[in-house]
């Protein structure tokens, strides 16, 4: 059986990037002729792994005691991928992941996230791919647990999203820290801004396999956008469908929101109507000012001023809201010479440094 389009376009961007990805489906929809399929066409060697068939010694290896040094080596397996054998590039397909015996699975999950099962090394050029049936196709299947799941990019195949009921946690993030965290490193200014706008979705249970958390935002999430734009099906692989929709939604009023480089460049601009397209607007500027403070651009003072003048155009919260950001992205040293924002912080004092 076939699979879309959309579904091996995504395979190839996951690929690309390296994140460990684990395929769901009932079985004969294709997943195994999938991997053949993507193998043949990058001319890449494939080595197909049944777990569920496996032993924890078929896939670690045989202890072989050494008389000289008083330890035990791990001898892996000769099915695992050998450059020299297989080639510079390959794919390793682990299928029916959850199908195998505990020790099993600890084994290939050791292989899927750390690239290496004891002292064996992954070659740097191969990658990784999981598969297994829900527990819902009655095929032996192990619930996965939640710390698990949120490692992996997970894309159904002719099926829905699986589900997995992590709602009883107790887990607590600060949204305003990790803010602070992915200004300072990187992170896109789409989640950035969305964050702002939804700050319980930094983490939140979807009763899916996929469900957002600071890991996958600041780094599966970040990568995906950084490498192929907004490709809705590996979004919805780290995060869960439903927090994906509202994501990308989000990021289509960019759109309607106006030009942040025309704000720096000190162009008169006017504010946006809908709160949405200033939350949106507040990511990009702030992320534009950090930037730019960073990599000592000349214009950043410049820019730092024309924000001040443009930012009382805004509501009160978002004028908090778009300092704060900047300040704590650390492009503070850009503001406190500036008489704009001094004037500014003898009105707001209280609220911008509550």
């Amino acid at each position: 059986m076939s699979i879309s389009a959309s579904v091996m376009e995504t395979l190839e961007v996951l690929i690309d990037l390296n994140l460990p990805v684990l395929l769901w489906g009932p079985p004969g929809v294709g997943k195994s002729s999938t991997m053949n399929a993507l193998a043949e066409k990058r001319r890449w060697a494939l080595i197909d792994m049944r777990l569920g068939q496996m032993s924890p010694v078929d896939l670690r290896g045989v202890p072989v005691p050494d008389h000289n040094t008083k330890r035990t080596t791990w001898y892996p397996p000769s099915e695992l991928p050998d450059e020299k054998r297989d080639g510079k590039c390959g794919i390793l397909f682990l299928d029916e992941l959850l199908q195998a015996p505990r020790d099993v699975q600890s084994a290939a999950l050791q292989l899927v996230l750390d690239r290496r099962l004891g002292e064996y090394k992954l070659p740097p050029e191969w990658r990784v791919v999981a598969a297994s049936n829900r527990v819902s196709d009655k095929a032996g299947t192990y619930q996965i647990i939640s710390s698990l799941a949120n490692r992996f990019v997970h894309i159904p195949v002719a099926c829905s999203m699986p589900s997995l009921d992590i709602s009883d946690t107790g887990v607590e993030v600060n949204a305003e820290d990790w803010k602070k965290w992915a200004l300072q490193n990187d992170v896109a200014e789409e989640i950035v801004a969305f964050i702002n706008y939804r700050p319980n979705l930094l983490w939140r249970p979807t009763g899916q396999v996929a469900f957002p958390t600071p890991r996958m935002w600041g780094d599966y999430v970040n990568k995906i956008i950084k490498h192929a734009g907004l490709n809705q099906l590996a979004i919805a692989g780290c995060i869960g469908e439903g927090p994906a929709a509202e994501f990308m939604a989000f990021c289509k009023l960019r759109k309607e929101m106006p030009d942040p480089d025309a704000i720096l460049r000190g162009e008169d601009v006017a504010a946006p109507v809908r709160p949405d397209v200033t939350y949106a607007l507040c990511g990009a500027l702030a992320v534009r000012v950090i930037n730019a403070n960073k990599s000592k651009k000349k214009e950043a003072p410049r820019y730092a001023q024309n924000v001040m003048r443009y930012l009382t155009k805004l509501p009160a919260e978002f004028q908090v809201l778009l300092l704060k950001d900047m300040f704590g992205g650390g492009a503070s040293n850009l503001f406190w010479g500036l008489p704009e924002f001094s004037e500014w912080v003898k009105e707001h004092r209280e609220v911008f440094l509550a």
